[in-house]
């Protein structure tokens, strides 16, 4: 593959906050008042209800119902552990251990189901990349990513670049969405 040597600014580290320092501007009941009523934490049902979750009958568990997708192969005990995950935010505060966190939580998630992790596939979503501080981000997720897939033995087998992801000349936040699959050689004695 082609190796690139764009200009690149790395993202300024964020000062570690004591949670003493920071300001209380509500009561806890206020506080549960806004977590309650956020989008971001409401149930994702009714998007699920609306496609058949099931795939053929092969779904062993309904989405909502594990941090993975569990798929069952063929007519036998074997499944398939999917999901995939990212945190913006995380990638936008410290892109390296962004990254890295990316594929940690799609490693936790396939654990979670009982399967073995067996490899990802990226989908890296980033602004201009002749901006020095995008690239800098791009290339700070990807030595995360490269951290985290060496200590755990996850080996990365595919992937999709989406760069200039801008709108105005405002850039997306820094999104290095990992896809990833396991396996669970006995999926509770299906089939």
């Amino acid at each position: 593959a082609p190796l690139y040597r764009r200009p690149t600014a790395e993202t300024p580290k964020q000062p570690v906050l004591a949670p003493a320092d920071i300001p209380n501007p509500t009561t806890i009941g206020d506080a549960l008042q806004t977590l309650v009523a956020s989008p971001d934490l409401c149930s994702r049902r009714w998007i699920w209800d609306q496609y058949d979750a099931t795939v053929g009958g092969n779904t062993t568990r309904r989405p909502g119902a594990a941090d993975a997708a569990v798929v069952r192969v063929g007519e036998g005990t074997r499944a398939l552990a999917i999901t995939t995950d990212c945190t913006p935010r995380y990638v936008l505060a410290d892109p390296e251990m962004g990254g890295t966190q990316a594929v940690a939580e799609a490693w936790r998630n396939l654990t979670a189901t009982g399967a073995l992790p067996l490899a990802i596939t990226d989908n890296m979503n980033f602004g201009n990349p002749e901006k020095p501080e995008i690239m800098g981000q791009f290339a700070s997720a990807v030595r995360g990513m490269a951290a985290a897939c060496k200590a755990l033995d996850f080996p990365v087998v595919s992937g999709n670049v989406s760069l200039y992801n801008e709108t105005e000349g405002r850039p997306i936040l820094p999104t290095p969405a990992i896809g990833a699959v396991g396996v669970l050689e006995d999926e509770g004695g299906i089939g």
